[in-house]
């Protein structure tokens, strides 16, 4: 795989005593594994992205710092964008019998995307490269063709 993305979350020590972030949605998570502690605005090489048990899905990632703090590790005359690893899920509640798929994505690279069953209702949650200061990814159910979407954007605008 061998591509950067730059980090929005920060690790801390898991129970095996390794640096990581985890975000979870219901009884899932996706993770974020370092060879050594990360923070917000750090750059890393992602190693691999793998579903590592039933239940977590995990990105295995080399920090290289932040380009900020360590400018002599990254050259001004050779920037380029890296994408922002990002976490997201639904935050609704959709039905039991639903089967979501991604049907679209604008500015973004899924890395996974899950259903999971929650209280007798399904949450959705992906994991995506985010490319641009706007994406949106859509998903829908291939019986019903209802859709739902994320919308994300860095700007500083307020929602109406």
């Amino acid at each position: 795989m061998s591509e950067h993305a730059f980090l929005i979350y920060s690790s801390s020590k898991n129970f095996y005593g390794i640096n990581s972030y985890e975000y979870g949605f219901s009884n899932h998570t996706y993770s974020i594994v370092a060879d050594k502690p990360f923070s917000r605005g750090d750059i890393v090489k992602i190693i691999n992205c793998k579903k590592e048990s039933r239940n977590e899905f995990r990105v295995t990632v080399e920090v290289l710092g932040d380009p900020k703090i360590n400018s002599n590790q990254f050259d001004a005359s050779n920037r380029v964008e890296v994408p922002t690893l990002l976490f997201l899920s639904s935050r609704i509640y959709l039905s039991e019998f639903s089967d979501y798929k991604i049907i679209k994505c604008i500015n973004a690279r899924v890395l996974a995307f899950e259903g999971v069953q929650q209280d007798k209702n399904r949450i959705y949650a992906v994991a995506a490269l985010v490319t641009n200061a706007e994406a949106h990814i859509i998903a829908q159910d291939p019986i019903s063709r209802v859709s739902w979407e994320w919308y994300i954007s860095d700007k500083d605008w307020v929602r109406k």
